[in-house]
């Protein structure tokens, strides 16, 4: 419900606007993208790599968020299946860096 009014308060009320932007968008773009310059310091992955993975991963990971725990009533299937569909993401997209 939250979400909601910040999603429509923030058509008509700049504080709110920029609120929502910084928390919902900003920061954790910056979160994501400084766990992928990490793995690009230690030398698991070089930057332009760390760098798309980091884009990519937000952006997935950004969808899942809208579309199971911020769309209608959370459920726990809703974070059950938000849960698996992103291990399932990291796992294929990151599964090649397991230890050997």
């Amino acid at each position: 419900m939250m979400m909601r009014l910040m999603l429509i308060e923030q058509l008509h009320n700049k504080d709110i606007q920029q609120k929502y932007n910084r928390w919902l968008f900003e920061e954790p773009y910056k979160i994501e993208m400084s766990v992928f310059e990490t793995l690009s310091g230690l030398g698991i992955m070089n930057g332009e790599t760390a760098l798309q993975a980091g884009k990519n991963f937000y952006g997935y990971i950004t969808m899942l968020v809208f579309k199971y725990l911020l769309n209608d009533k959370l459920t726990s299937q809703k974070k059950k299946a938000f849960l698996e569909e992103a291990h399932s993401y990291i796992m294929f997209n990151l599964g090649y860096m397991e230890a050997k």
